[in-house]
């Protein structure tokens, strides 16, 4: 949960050094080590606390792009030093979800509407490239890589059922992830892992509404062509569905004033 429990700052702190946090995948397809293997931060203890409790706030939009982080008010939540929070957001800046502009603190990032069709493309580029390669070796792929398609569908189905719109833009992006590790290329997965938070704040900033068509539906029909080994039609339902993304784009946008203490667990 990225609300976290209203405890002391002495327990959360212990808590904390006992164990290294995980971004919170959704997709039960994704709770598996080569899964953790894409987590491509450097951070930890508690910079990588600090870090997904941040990032998991910024992608579900309790943090909205241009909002501004108050890092006194965060260095006191977590009980570490202004040194640490920048190291934390310094390189949550090279991943594009944080801007840092000289002197004058640090804001969720809001990337452009033109950058979103640009990582769409370049989602297109990697989706087109895994798929067809799937598709082609799907003889030499284990039936449990496919079974985990299958896993993120169902998922997906709940959500929908839900009608969280929230979820399942969270699972459309894992999804790319889970294609790069069925393929069993975990450089493109560390690749793509680090487009993706991108790519998430991108459509959270300007997609407004859900792309025609089910989402689940689509991952199944992914995974019957994989299975299949039909390569072409692999190919003609990514560019389908990215082409869907892309008209479900607007320009608008919503930065306000939050309250850190209360998203971050202390009020």
């Amino acid at each position: 949960m990225l609300l976290l429990n209203h405890v002391k700052l002495i327990e959360r702190l212990t808590e904390i050094g006992s164990r290294m946090p995980k971004f919170n995948y959704l997709s039960p397809a994704l709770q598996s080590e080569d899964a953790a293997l894409m987590q491509s931060t450097s951070l930890s203890g508690i910079e990588a606390k600090i870090h997904v409790d941040l990032w998991n706030a910024i992608i579900d939009r309790k943090l909205k792009p241009g909002v501004k982080l108050e890092e006194l008010v965060m260095c006191d939540i977590y009980g570490i030093s202004r040194t640490v929070m920048r190291k934390v957001l310094m390189i949550m800046e090279q991943d594009g979800l944080v801007f840092l502009p000289p002197n004058k603190g640090a804001y969720v990032a809001s990337p452009s509407l033109q950058s979103a069709f640009e990582m769409l493309e370049m989602s297109e580029a990697l989706q087109t490239f895994v798929v067809e390669k799937i598709a082609k070796n799907h003889a030499s792929i284990a039936a449990s890589q496919f079974d985990r398609i299958a896993q993120h569908a169902k998922a997906e189905e709940k959500a929908e059922a839900a009608h969280d719109f929230r979820l399942l833009r969270r699972f459309d992006i894992e999804f790319g992830s889970l294609l790069c590790l069925v393929h069993g290329n975990g450089t493109l997965a560390r690749e793509w892992e680090r487009n993706a938070s991108c790519l998430a704040l991108a459509l959270s900033l300007h997609q407004s509404v859900q792309p025609a068509g089910r989402q689940s539906d689509y991952s199944r029909q992914i995974l019957a062509r994989l299975t299949d080994g039909d390569a072409a039609r692999a190919l003609a339902l990514v560019r389908e569905r990215i082409g869907q993304l892309k008209a479900s784009l607007d320009t608008q946008s919503d930065g306000e004033n939050v309250n850190l203490r209360e998203i971050l667990g202390l009020n």
